[in-house]
């Protein structure tokens, strides 16, 4: 049976819903990909991540944005959207690094 997911109408009125991602080691966490400006012709695509936690009715409900990601293309959001279930944590932290570097 599929994980029931409560998100906010504020966030899906804002932000498209692109995936959800569970953890197979704590069954009470999981993450949620929002994006916007996600269109494959936006130069500017900006992925949301937040953290889901299982409450006690057996739903799920985005609790807080643990991070922001900005991306030059759809291609390249995309990219990143299919690997991220597979990235180790050390290319996560990597990635989040360069998202708060200031230049």
């Amino acid at each position: 049976m599929e994980p029931i997911v409560v998100i906010d109408n504020e966030l899906l009125e804002e932000y498209a819903l692109l995936s959800t991602f569970f953890s197979p080691s704590n069954t009470t966490l999981g993450v949620l990909i929002l994006g916007e400006n996600y269109h494959e012709v936006s130069r500017n695509v900006i992925l949301r991540v937040y953290r889901l936690n299982k409450e006690t009715d057996g739903k799920f409900y985005s609790q807080a944005e643990l991070q922001v990601f900005s991306f030059s293309s759809f291609n390249e959001a995309e990219q990143f959207l299919s690997y991220l279930p597979e990235m180790s944590a050390l290319e996560l932290i990597l990635m989040m690094e360069k998202e708060n570097l200031v230049v």
